[in-house]
């Protein structure tokens, strides 16, 4: 608590110092357009004689912060289960046997977490909580919240040094498809991408190919890893515009 503390009273103290010169506006207007696309924030600090306050700063860079971290992306995740998102667990390819965690006291099993592809919609992504299957090629097929127009799509794993093994079995080479319904065994290719264990653990892709129709339902078909007998799928985001 007290680190977190450090750190906000840091970030006061820099802010103070910083925000009046054009290159923190700068900086901070770059990073919240390529997140948002919404314009500059600057353009809603007219008020107040045609200088923005240093609370009115304070409380959009604030407010931004929150919703990044809230979800490390800022934005919004049509997949993700608390959101309404669910999976279509006949469409998903089994998952990896003997892969339950226990947790125990005194001998006592206190806490069970099963393998199930819904781990990988789930917002824990802390090291060990992952959806995992056999090998290297596999399927997860999601239900989202509501029919979207996809515009992106994000994949995130835990770093190798967060691994208590240091092998942390990522996915690589992996292609996303938007389907018409439950029953689309083929639907419309979003494009093939590739993760890279060797950089950022949360890293998103912008689709290749334009979304003619909203779709509900997202298949993440995994073609390669970076090594090891199985697959370790940690979360997966789907990003878009709702179709209304």
């Amino acid at each position: 608590m007290s680190e977190d503390c450090n750190k906000m009273s840091k970030f006061d103290h820099w802010i103070k110092d910083e925000y009046k010169s054009e290159e923190f506006k700068s900086v901070i207007e770059d990073q919240i357009e390529k997140r948002t696309k919404k314009g500059s924030i600057f353009d809603s600090l007219g008020s107040f004689g045609g200088s923005a306050k240093l609370q009115d700063i304070e409380a959009l860079v604030a407010t931004r912060l929150r919703e990044y971290h809230e979800d490390k992306t800022g934005k919004m995740d049509y997949a993700l289960s608390s959101n309404g998102g669910s999976i279509l667990e006949h469409r998903c390819t089994a998952s990896k046997a003997d892969n339950s965690r226990y947790w125990k006291i005194l001998g006592l099993t206190v806490m069970h977490f099963q393998n199930h592809p819904s781990r990988a919609i789930e917002d824990n992504t802390g090291p060990g909580n992952c959806w995992a299957f056999d090998g290297a090629r596999g399927h997860l097929t999601i239900k989202l919240a509501k029919p979207v127009m996809v515009n992106s799509i994000t994949v995130e794993h835990i770093p190798a040094n967060l691994s208590p093994t240091g092998s942390i079995s990522a996915p690589r080479a992996f292609t996303v498809s938007a389907m018409n319904n439950e029953n689309d065994l083929v639907g419309h290719e979003l494009g093939q991408w590739e993760y890279n264990m060797n950089d950022h653990p949360i890293q998103s892709f912008n689709i290749m190919r334009k979304m003619h129709f909203p779709s509900g339902i997202i298949d993440f078909r995994f073609e390669s890893n970076w090594g090891g007998s199985y697959t370790c799928i940690y979360r997966v985001r789907v990003h878009g515009d709702p179709f209304d």
